[in-house]
């Protein structure tokens, strides 16, 4: 209460409480929104802090028809308490799989061959999905990657499977 306030009696009005709507759960991480008819909770967590964008995030309920999120939260701070390198661990898995034989990939901005290292600072991870069978899936957008077919490289997703392998999903286009 500001000195004012107590001299006059006034009291401070107190923070105004988020209205949770029938949808909404509240967690550590703030307000995920359950999406009936996809059975997942969406909601926005903070991945890089040298940016203000907040990152898309799901999480799937524990099976089809389920409202349950499990330990879908925890198993998502624990990927924000080690995001650094977690970051860098899925971007040089992509850039891993799409090198060539001598570790360089094509620029489709620079039209030339370029080291894997040039891509990593330029390439960022858009949403993050934690998966009921215990996968995570990464989603990586306009990454500026022609692959070896001279195709170009619209977007990128990343799964991290419960065993510890990397799975990838590409989705490419010709500019023709």
């Amino acid at each position: 209460m500001s000195f004012f306030g107590k001299l006059f009696g006034k009291k401070e009005k107190p923070e105004p409480q988020p209205v949770l709507g029938e949808n909404d759960v509240e967690t550590p991480l703030g307000i995920f929104t359950f999406v009936d008819h996809e059975y997942i909770y969406e909601g926005l967590v903070k991945w890089y802090d040298d940016s203000p964008q907040l990152m898309d995030v799901y999480i799937e309920s524990v099976e089809e028809g389920s409202r349950d999120m499990g330990d879908g939260v925890e198993r998502l701070i624990q990927l924000l308490n080690n995001k650094e390198e977690i970051d860098y661990r899925v971007k040089a898995a992509v850039l891993d799989y799409l090198a060539d034989e001598s570790g360089l990939i094509m620029s489709s901005s620079q039209h030339m061959l370029m080291s894997k290292e040039m891509f990593l600072g330029d390439m960022e991870i858009h949403d993050i999905g934690v998966k009921r069978d215990g996968s995570i899936d990464f989603y990586i957008d306009q990454c500026d990657i022609i692959d070896a077919d001279g195709k170009y490289i619209e977007d990128i997703s990343v799964i991290y499977t419960d065993k510890g392998t990397f799975e990838f999903e590409i989705n490419k286009y010709d500019w023709e």
